[in-house]
């Protein structure tokens, strides 16, 4: 437990607990979860120690299944039960990767909108958990406590992985099982229920079916309960699952085909004999798959033709009255959107937008549907205040997580949804919600995929860049690994001006945190943003963005930092002088450049004699680095006085040194100094910078007399 820092407690019981943790030393600060389980005694420990090991040397899908990076036995007499307070308590204590994003999160998005999950839809997930459970089956491993709370999404794939595995039996026959955990007692098989635990008949790989079938039902009532939570009351007082089934079998008929309901019946049967096996369940899913008989028995009604396409509710009928045909939906949208553009001065109800995020929460598979759909609720934002205050609402931000969570090969509408994320971050309970349920994970699943297509990076990268201003959102970031994520997009995207000025504004709030910094030097990131403005020193916003983050990390970092010798031989001094060259009559260029030279000359000797060493080629003429100062001073010296601060700033960076100091002289620059002091004396920067400048040429004169 000393290698861990505990962050927070998430879970407690009677014989275990559950932390957020990371490891100590670990720069990037990369949440962990730690899971401490008491034991019976040190025998009973040691035996799942052993069983542990088993797990993670029999082979290496499994150990990448179930997420485990270690386990260790720990003795602890500050948590010990009553009965053995004068004791030790042994524990046993298993360390994994952190995962913010679980299938009860698809599930609860279903009950918030109150609407039956598409039994293509139910399948998909119950396949997948097939599938990563099979391996573990064929080696005779039972994991015990599945259920939707212990199966995350992770990676850009969404790919399935379990989690407390490590507390599972390993059985090297049918007889051997663990008695660490029994698991939440809403998915409890039956016979753990109201039978012995340690009768050696019990067996655990048809325990898996049976919470196999629970997951199954909760998919299967999703339109019939406010939340997962009343699912899970409803299944405690009913206690056997099948009940539940049979009290809402008649409704059930009409939404989900016969097979899928006797396959339900079978996985929940108090029997075990009666269960399939997991080999048999695949079988049966993958013909399911296969069928090409309609899901819903009244997907064969006869469709009627819209009776009015120039009326509103009329359109709205007819989407509500063929809502399971995707082709009838899409259709009314289409002529939704058009008859919105011929008569903009339409006041629809803001419970029309409402009924069109449950149609698109439906068909969460069609790219086409959700476009369209987006592109109408964009339309009613744009017309009424009261359709853009309902984007603030906790059903509509669940509404787009959930269509963020759908990983679909077009993503055109993800840049409404985007827009949409724009808005909502604009308000603080909102950002709150958004937060509470999950959207920084949900966003940080969706980057990596978002970034690299043309269509989304610039609205992802907005997005991000307004979520990370908050801290703890910033911090998850860079536990992801979101700069190099950003370094390979902006490589990717190096020919894109719109997405690297997004992705570079995405840095912004990063670039001071200390893991932030040291990622940049893993990654060279400060070599490509020399090298970004060397390419773009016209671009006023890419250059401006650039010379921030230098000088934030230059602000963050030791002189023996190998970023300020990056930056030195990279020619960071020569790429802002060329710059300053191209955007003589910008401003904000100037502030931003003279500023962040100033850092770098403050910091280092070289970068000084760099800067007045660099010569440029203007019109034929040689031109110095103090004479582009000089002549910008010329152009600027009638205007803000920002910007004659700035370039104080970095000519009192030069005067540090005696070389320096001479050139200031030979190029006359002193009637300047003295001129600015006096007239801007009103100004605490100009005044202060001009009069130690002035102090330092009359030492060096005085010493060249």
């Amino acid at each position: 437990m000393e290698r861990y820092k505990i962050i927070e407690e998430l879970s407690s019981c009677h014989f275990s607990s559950t932390f957020l943790v990371t490891e100590k030393g670990d720069y990037a600060n990369k949440k962990l979860i730690l899971k401490k389980i008491e034991c019976k005694d040190e025998s009973h420990a040691n035996r799942a120690y052993y069983e542990l090991l088993q797990q993670k040397l029999h082979q290496e899908t499994i150990e990448e299944k179930v997420a485990t990076k270690s386990f260790f036995i720990m003795w602890d007499k500050s948590i010990c039960s009553q009965e053995a307070v004068q004791e030790a308590s042994v524990f046993i204590c298993i360390i994994r990767n952190h995962f913010e994003f679980s299938l009860a999160f698809v599930a609860d998005s279903f009950y918030t909108i109150k609407k039956p999950m598409k039994e293509e839809t139910i399948i998909h997930y119950l396949s997948e958990i097939v599938e990563v459970l099979e391996p573990f089956h064929n080696e005779n491993i039972a994991h015990r406590s599945l259920q939707l709370s212990n199966i995350f999404k992770y990676g850009a794939e969404n790919q399935l992985l379990l989690v407390d595995f490590g507390i599972s039996s390993f059985l090297t026959d049918r007889k051997k099982f663990s008695t660490l955990k029994d698991g939440d007692l809403v998915w409890l098989a039956p016979e753990l229920r109201f039978e012995q635990k340690d009768k050696a008949d019990v067996c655990w790989l048809k325990v898996d079916v049976w919470c196999l079938g629970s997951i199954l039902m909760s998919f299967l009532l999703t339109s019939f309960m406010n939340t997962l939570k009343d699912m899970k009351a409803l299944v405690l007082k009913t206690k056997i699952d099948e009940c539940l089934l049979n009290y809402f079998w008649e409704k059930l008929e009409q939404m989900y085909s016969e097979k899928l309901l006797l396959l339900a019946k079978r996985m929940l049967s108090q029997y075990t004999e009666e269960r399939p096996t997991l080999t048999e369940l695949k079988e049966c899913l993958s013909k399911m798959c296969q069928t090409e008989e309609p899901v819903m028995r009244y997907l064969s009604e006869e469709i009627e033709p819209i009776e009015n396409v120039n009326s509103f509710s009329d359109l709205l009928g007819y989407m509500s009255k063929y809502s399971v045909h995707s082709s009838c939906v899409i259709e009314g949208l289409i002529k939704l959107n058009k008859l919105l553009v011929k008569t903009p001065d339409i006041d629809p109800p803001v419970d029309a937008q409402s009924f069109i995020w449950i149609l698109l929460c439906e068909n969460l598979d069609n790219a086409e549907l959700l476009t369209e759909g987006l592109h109408v609720i964009e339309k009613f934002t744009s017309i009424s205040n009261d359709h853009l205050q309902n984007i603030f609402s906790e059903s509509t931000i669940d509404s787009i997580l959930t269509i963020m969570e759908c990983q679909l090969k077009e993503t055109v509408f993800l840049t409404v949804i985007y827009s949409f994320l724009v808005i909502i971050l604009t308000s603080e309970s909102a950002t709150n919600y958004f937060n509470t349920k999950g959207g920084m994970s949900t966003l940080l699943n969706r980057l990596p995929k978002d970034l690299t297509d043309d269509t989304t990076v610039s609205a992802a990268a907005m997005t991000l860049s307004n979520l990370i201003v908050n801290p703890s959102n910033a911090k998850a970031a860079l536990e992801y690994g979101i700069i190099k994520v950003l370094y390979e997009n902006l490589q990717f995207h190096f020919n894109y001006q719109g997405a690297v000025a997004e992705l570079l504004a995405v840095f912004i709030p990063l670039a001071t945190n200390e893991s932030a910094i040291f990622q940049l030097n893993q990654c060279q990131l400060l070599t490509l943003f020399v090298n970004i403005m060397n390419t773009y020193c016209s671009n006023d916003a890419i250059v401006m963005n650039c010379c921030i983050i230098l000088r934030d990390v230059l602000n963050s970092i030791s002189i023996y930092d190998d970023g300020i010798l990056e930056l030195t031989e990279t020619s960071a001094v020569s790429a802002m002088i060329s710059v300053l060259y191209s955007n003589t009559e910008s401003s904000d260029v100037i502030i931003e450049c003279c500023t962040t030279l100033a850092a770098l000359c403050n910091m280092s000797k070289d970068c000084t004699y760099m800067f007045l060493s660099e010569k440029l080629e203007d019109q034929g003429k040689s031109v110095f680095g103090l004479q582009l100062l000089m002549n910008i001073y010329d152009i600027h010296k009638d205007s803000s006085t920002t910007v004659i601060a700035a370039i104080f700033s970095l000519l009192h960076a030069f005067s540090i040194y005696d070389e320096a100091c001479k050139d200031l002289i030979s190029y006359e620059y002193e009637p300047m100094l003295k001129y600015c002091t006096t007239h801007f004396n009103y100004n605490e920067r100009i005044s202060f910078y001009g009069q130690q400048i002035l102090k330092r040429l009359n030492k060096i004169e005085d010493i060249l007399k």
